[in-house]
């Protein structure tokens, strides 16, 4: 499966999921708009608990019929993980530094990558001056 920003790689079977650790992050902003325009909100927590049967139907190997694009087909992990949220009673969770719980996914070639600020010289944090 190819990986695309807020599509995370490696799926893996994740038993207790929840909204803000996991699920919010198998909805690229690309199927979230496209839905959207069909009246189907994704981008919140309670679009897609409302929606939750028929995303799970639709995005279900082997016949899965969203998204529509290849790179976006979920995995039958995926797809397993998504379950776990149903059958658990959507969970909503908290948002943590550690989300999504898997890594991140590289930037696609071409797009805009940013750098992470560069740490301060250690003299310079760690000196500090007696007063006078």
């Amino acid at each position: 499966m190819n990986t695309t920003p807020g599509n995370p790689p490696a799926d893996q079977v994740v038993a207790a999921p929840t909204y803000m650790a996991d699920i919010r992050f198998f909805f690229r902003p690309e199927d979230i708009s496209h839905m959207a325009a069909k009246g189907i909100e994704l981008g919140t927590y309670d679009g897609v608990k409302k929606n939750a049967l028929a995303v799970l139907a639709q995005t279900s190997p082997p016949n899965a019929q969203m998204p529509p694009d290849a790179a976006g087909k979920w995995s039958a992990d995926r797809a397993q993980t998504f379950k776990n949220w149903i059958v658990n009673g959507y969970p909503l969770g908290t948002a943590t530094a550690g989300s999504p719980r898997r890594p991140a996914a590289p930037p696609r070639p071409g797009s805009a990558r940013t750098s992470p600020p560069s740490p301060r010289p250690s003299s310079s944090c760690s000196r500090r001056r007696s007063p006078a």
